[in-house]
């Protein structure tokens, strides 16, 4: 599932360019999701830091926004990068615990 955007389909009929550049020559109905129709996510979100030591940092927010920002580069040599912009929303806990974790824990 696409969170960012909706699933929807698309009719096309003989004879109409499809999205490959092939033209049709059954009518067919093609999945498509429509990105960024949904541009905020909420939810939580888990940190699990990675350390190069003993211990590790573990930080657990329980309600935050997600929205993507900048372009979403789909042709790249290496791996894409995604930006994202999220606010930490306060709950009846407060915004976030953290924890120091033994690694192996």
């Amino acid at each position: 599932m696409f969170l960012l955007g909706s699933s929807t389909t698309e009719d096309f009929v003989i004879g109409d360019e499809l999205p490959d550049g092939s033209t049709a020559t059954v009518d067919v109905t093609i999945p498509k999701i429509t990105a960024g129709d949904t541009p905020l996510v909420a939810g939580s979100l888990r940190f699990i830091g990675d350390e190069d030591g003993p211990k590790k940092p573990v930080i657990m927010i329980p309600s935050v926004v997600i929205t993507p920002s900048g372009d979403l580069p789909l042709i790249v040599d290496d791996f894409a990068k995604l930006s994202f912009d999220f606010a930490i929303l306060q709950t009846a806990a407060g915004f976030y615990d953290e924890y120091t974790m033994d690694v192996g824990a």
